[in-house]
């Protein structure tokens, strides 16, 4: 069965871009691109919930927390993109559980799911894009000459108080510079921010002055605003 829907799937490919191909309006690039977009939707549409991006282990709920939840940004479901073994699957119902360093998805039949991580490329969820690496998933803060990726985890910190246990949500974020072998220094102080831009730092503190964004106030709108504009600046 499997072979017979990837065949069906190459020859809807092929069949498209001969016809697109031809289109006077469309470049051969732009071709592409469509065919590979109807191709994956054709696949998306005969697989249903039998996607590989639902199977996995199941998610299991956490005990009542008396402070906090365990997800980035918000304790509901969203949709959101994932690159599942090479496979983009688009407005998926989704969750990314900090504490377990896991994405949780929602099949067809209302389970929730954990995909294995190994399997994910990267996941878009609410305008972040995570990427996966060897030690986790990281937020794409800014991409470029310089690049930087937040690391966030929660972690549940357990407190007796009197006779009772309080269970509350530690968050955590680190950042980090990557270069291109792949290293990553620690960001996480005023200094080390402005100390990424060299002899053009004066023009990033102004930016950000006339963008009314303190570094004390808020580092990480500070760090990605300012490595995002550096960016722009060395294109």
């Amino acid at each position: 069965m499997r072979n017979f829907l990837i065949t069906g799937l190459v020859l809807s490919l092929s069949s498209f871009l001969t016809t697109a191909i031809g289109q006077p309006f469309l470049s051969d690039s732009n071709a592409r691109q469509l065919a590979v977009a109807q191709t994956i939707r054709a696949y998306h549409a005969y697989m249903g919930h039998q996607s590989h991006i639902y199977t996995g282990i199941e998610h299991v709920p956490y005990l009542p927390l008396a402070k906090g939840q365990p997800y980035f940004a918000v304790d509901s479901l969203r949709s959101g993109d994932i690159v599942y073994d090479g496979i983009l699957y688009e407005n998926v119902p989704m969750q990314y559980d900090l504490v377990r360093d896991m994405v949780m998805v929602r099949n067809h039949a209302g389970n929730y799911l954990c995909p294995a991580n190994s399997s994910i490329q990267r996941f878009t969820l609410d305008g972040h894009v995570f990427v996966n690496t060897t030690n986790g998933f990281y937020d794409v803060l800014s991409s470029g000459k310089i690049t930087i990726y937040a690391r966030r985890t929660k972690l549940i910190e357990e407190v007796i108080v009197g006779m009772e246990l309080t269970r509350n949500i530690i968050s955590r974020e680190r950042y980090y510079r990557v270069d291109a072998n792949n290293v990553y220094t620690p960001v996480n102080t005023r200094s080390s921010l402005f100390a990424l831009f060299g002899e053009r730092k004066k023009e990033i503190r102004q930016y950000l002055r006339k963008n009314n964004i303190n570094v004390r106030r808020n580092y990480e709108e500070a760090l990605a605003k300012a490595t995002q504009y550096y960016n722009q600046l060395s294109r």
